[in-house]
Formats: structure tokens, C-alpha cells, sequence
């Protein structure tokens, strides 16, 4: 009995892993005849024909056109319908919270931005999230039934595997929140969390990273706060519950100022948007002679701002903006020295800097590198807007659990869907 249950286990993951490798061939190379995908996976014409027909039916593909014709009837084309479902993807930071909509190809179809109060309870902090998205789907004339899943990038602290808010130093009162329990009650889809820079990561490399096997990719999350998503092998590395290569919340300055996670000189009070934000408010201080009448920017400009206006010449902007720079490459050295980085992408805000800062950054890391490790090492900037990865990423949470190829203990499949 055991044994002939194995073989219905190998059987059925078989007939998965082909329907699997016919569906990638069309999402990755589509569109396709059915010759095209009889070539791109080895698979016999009445079967790639069969998986067809069932893949037609959960509308994740659909005909498209016919291709050139070599003599007889012209093939039919068939693609993956990216439009045919949505995923919903939440960038939660504390205070300014991003949330959008994708397609199944990570395209944003809608978006949202609001902000939450430290002072709010956990209740209202979930109440209104909910609505938020609510309201999302409805401005954006998403139906309910076409959501496959909600992917949410938190800062803070999480456990990934339950699906639990543990606490977020930023809102004392959001403490142990079953955040992903709360939200598949109340929208009946399945919900993924994962630590905010790892999703900012996976917003800019994709669900499969285009990194070789042998990569350690470093991707620097310069938000409101400061963090790191770290690839080693290829493959994202997330620790035991997610809480992994917390950069900003490591020690610069033992002597320094109190940071509210309750440490003295965290990286974060020195290169981070909010630590960008307030040496420019300092700069604005009546008392302060020498720049008031000098600065670009009026009022109380965002990291995002000051970041442009370093990128346009503004002299205060780009000192600035270099001063948090020196302070994050030694975060930055510390993390190539422990995990042997060979690449790192600066993301998050800084993605709006482009080329000529990530060259800063590369020099400033190497001047601290002993050789083994500078020669080979690249600093990128990220070629995703900050207005999307978070989004993206989130989103990219559900979808690389939709796409991910079969294996004998699956639980979620394109067949699972199919056989819906």
C-alpha cells in the first residue's frame, strides 16, 4: 500500500512539473505555438495540447494571433495572460505606508499611499489597513474574485512563519498582530509578510533573481529607515523568522546619540531618510546663519527631495547627502566583510541618485576593504523607483509562490489552480 501510494505521488508530481514547465515556457517566452512549446520543454504534442486546454480554462492563458504558417495552417499563438488576476503588494513603513496593485507579470495597475501614527493602536493600525485596501480595490475597479493574494513588506520585527507582527520600535502599542490570520479572514486570500527590505529586493531582482548561483548580492534599503536584504548563493537569505541584516540597527557610534530602539549610535541616526530629514530641518533653524537663504528646497523637504536636488547640483543637497553616504559605507564595508558581497544595489530613495552616487559609495566602501575583497566588488543603484519596489516586491511574495516549480510535497501549484 505504501509503495503504491508513492507511485501516485511520483505520478501526480510528474504530471505537475509538466503542466509547470509548459505554463513557465509561456509566462518566460510566450507567445508560443504548440510546436514552440513541444521544443522548449520535450513534451509530446497531445500532452503540451492537454495542459493547454487546462490552463485555457483557469485563464492564465489565452490565444493570441497565429504565427507564420510553413505550408499548412497558420499555428495559434497562446500567452500568458498577465491581466487575467491581480495580487495586492503593501510597503509597510512606518509612517508613510505604500500599497498597490499588480498583475501577474508584477505590473502596477493601481496605488495608494497613506500614513499611520505611532500613537495608534494595533485595532486601528489593522482597521485601517484593511480599508485602505479595500479602497484600493475598489478605485481601481478590482474584482474581488480575480485577487489571487496580499504580499506585505513590514519594518520592524515578524515572524514569517506564523504570520506574526511581533513589534515595531517605531509603534509601541503594534505588538504580537496576527496580521496575516486577520487579513486572509477578512479578504479570504493568502497572505505573505516578509521583512521590508527583503521585498524591496525582490522588487528589484525579481522572484527569480537574475544573479548566478555563486552571487552574494547585498540590496541597501534607504527608506525612512535603513536596512539590507542579503542573497547569498543566489538565493535570499532570511534567517530564522525573517529578521535578518538589520544594518541600520547596527552600532556606528557606541558614544552616540539614543536611537528609539533604545540602542546609543545606530547607523540608521546617521544614513537613513529620516536622519537626511532632519540635519536639513537643523539647516532651516532660525539660529542656524548660514543656509537659510542658500537652500533650494523651502519648508521641511522629504529624503526624496533632497536626494533630487543633490542630483540637480544643489551644493547643501549633495554634502548632505554624501555625509549620510560616508556613514553608510562603513555599514556597508562591515556587511562585505561578513557575508564576502560581491555586489551591492542601492535602493529604496536612493534609487534616485543613479550612477554618479553609487560610484561614491563604491570608492568609499573600498577604502575600507582590505584587497581580496574590493577588487571584485560592484556597487549598482537600483533601477526600480522607490514608488514601486516596495509594491512590486510585496507582490512578488505571492507570485513566487503561485510560479514555483512542483515538488512532491506541493502545496501550491499552478494544478492546484487549474483544478479550480
Amino acid at each position: 500500500m505504501v509503495f503504491n501510494k508513492k507511485v501516485k505521488e511520483k505520478k501526480k508530481f510528474l504530471a505537475e512539473l509538466s503542466r509547470f514547465s509548459v505554463f513557465e515556457a509561456l509566462r518566460t517566452h510566450g507567445p508560443l505555438a504548440v510546436d514552440d512549446i513541444m521544443r522548449l520543454t520535450g513534451l509530446s504534442k497531445p500532452t503540451v495540447v492537454n495542459y493547454l486546454r487546462g490552463l485555457e480554462r483557469a485563464k492564465l492563458v489565452v490565444p493570441q494571433g497565429f504565427g507564420p504558417s510553413t505550408g499548412g495552417r497558420a499555428p495559434v499563438l497562446y500567452e500568458f495572460a498577465s491581466k487575467s488576476h491581480f495580487v495586492v503588494g503593501v510597503e509597510f513603513e512606518i509612517p508613510k505606508v505604500r500599497l498597490g496593485v499588480t498583475d501577474l507579470g508584477r505590473k502596477v495597475v493601481a496605488r495608494a499611499t497613506y500614513y499611520v501614527s505611532r500613537d495608534d493602536s494595533a485595532d486601528t493600525i489593522m482597521q485601517q489597513l484593511i480599508a485602505q485596501i479595500e479602497n484600493l480595490l475598489v478605485n481601481g475597479r478590482i474584482p474581488r474574485d480575480k485577487v489571487y493574494g496580499i504580499g506585505l513588506g513590514l519594518s520592524g520585527f515578524l515572524n514569517n512563519r506564523t504570520g506574526v507582527y511581533l513589534e515595531s520600535p517605531r509603534a509601541p502599542h503594534w505588538k504580537n498582530v496576527p496580521i496575516r490570520a486577520r487579513l486572509q479572514m477578512h479578504f479570504g486570500v493568502p497572505v505573505f509578510i516578509e521583512a521590508l527590505c527583503n521585498v524591496l529586493a525582490l522588487g528589484e531582482l525579481g522572484e527569480k533573481t537574475p544573479i548566478s548561483n555563486n552571487d552574494n548580492v547585498g540590496y541597501i534599503g534607504f527608506v525612512h529607515g535603513l536596512g539590507a536584504g542579503v542573497f547569498l548563493n543566489g538565493q535570499l537569505y532570511q534567517g530564522r523568522f525573517g529578521n535578518v541584516a538589520l544594518l541600520g540597527h547596527t552600532t556606528v557610534d557606541m558614544n552616540g546619540d539614543r536611537c528609539y530602539c533604545g540602542n546609543r549610535g545606530c547607523l540608521e541616526l546617521y544614513a537613513s531618510g529620516r536622519a537626511l530629514e532632519r540635519r536639513f530641518k537643523s539647516l532651516m533653524a532660525p539660529d542656524n546663519p548660514s543656509s537659510s537663504s542658500r537652500l533650494a528646497l523651502p519648508g521641511e523637504p522629504t529624503s526624496e527631495q533632497i536626494i533630487l536636488a543633490a542630483n540637480d547640483g544643489d551644493p547643501i543637497c549633495r554634502w548632505e547627502l554624501l555625509r549620510s553616504m560616508d556613514y553608510l559605507a562603513v555599514g556597508i564595508a562591515n556587511m562585505v566583510d561578513l557575508f564576502e558581497l560581491q555586489t551591492i544595489i542601492l535602493g529604496g530613495d536612493l534609487a534616485l541618485a543613479g550612477e554618479w552616487l553609487a560610484e561614491y559609495v563604491q570608492a568609499a566602501v573600498q577604502d575600507r576593504l582590505m584587497n581580496v575583497l574590493k577588487q571584485n566588488l560592484r556597487v549598482l543603484p537600483a533601477t526600480m523607483h522607490p514608488d514601486d519596489a516596495g509594491i512590486v516586491g510585496a507582490s512578488t511574495l505571492v507570485l513566487r509562490e503561485i510560479f514555483r516549480q512542483p515538488t512532491l510535497d506541493l502545496s501550491w501549484s499552478i494544478d492546484n489552480m487549474v483544478a479550480k
